[in-house]
């Protein structure tokens, strides 16, 4: 029996893999290789584009804190964070230690903005929206050079969108209409 959990630097699955790895015989190396080199999947902490050195990631699967927390500690330089959807009765003050490190600004969407908003409760500056193309035009605004745009929800879609791989192609398609607004290229 091997026993496996994520950490800061690793995430759960990374963990089991590393786990089996250690069945196989197969050399942590090789996996840390793996892990640097993997794309990554669709609507995971996936890297949308670049707009004025401000990266815009896409992790519309995040439906949990903690899924948000995890994204937010595996990006460097501050954040403007776009949350909100259909509450699922998370506890959303787990987020706050990380936030109040990282967090430059919060912008909300969804059933659930006003119960995330009374989590920041001033400790952060917060902006609600009506949609999520909104909330991209109001993250840019807000965001300086070097900082990203994270689409954490840490709710369910269902308030808005389909599921969480609907709202992420909208995200997606929010942030690549504001670069041909710009006529910015995408990286």
């Amino acid at each position: 029996v091997i026993y496996f959990s994520g950490s800061h630097s690793l995430n759960a699955n990374q963990a089991a893999v590393l786990g089996v790895a250690s069945i196989l015989g197969i050399d942590k190396k090789e996996c840390f290789k793996v892990f640097k080199n993997f794309p990554g999947l669709k609507h995971r902490q996936e890297y949308v584009a670049e707009i004025d050195n401000i990266k815009f990631i896409n992790d519309s699967k995040s439906t949990t804190v903690e899924s948000a927390i995890f994204a937010l500690e595996n990006i460097s330089g501050r954040v403007i964070l776009i949350a909100g959807g259909r509450d699922k009765g998370l506890d959303y003050s787990l987020i706050l230690p990380i936030a109040l490190k990282k967090i430059r600004e919060v912008v909300l969407i969804g059933e659930a903005r006003e119960k995330i908003n009374k989590v920041f409760n001033g400790r952060l500056p917060v902006t609600e929206t009506a949609a999520l193309e909104e909330a991209v035009r109001v993250s840019l605004n807000k965001a300086k050079a070097g900082d990203s745009v994270l689409f954490s929800p840490m709710c369910s879609s269902f308030d808005m969108f389909h599921d969480f791989e609907e709202r992420g192609d909208c995200f997606k398609k929010a942030v690549y209409k504001l670069m041909t607004n710009n006529k910015i290229k995408m990286t």
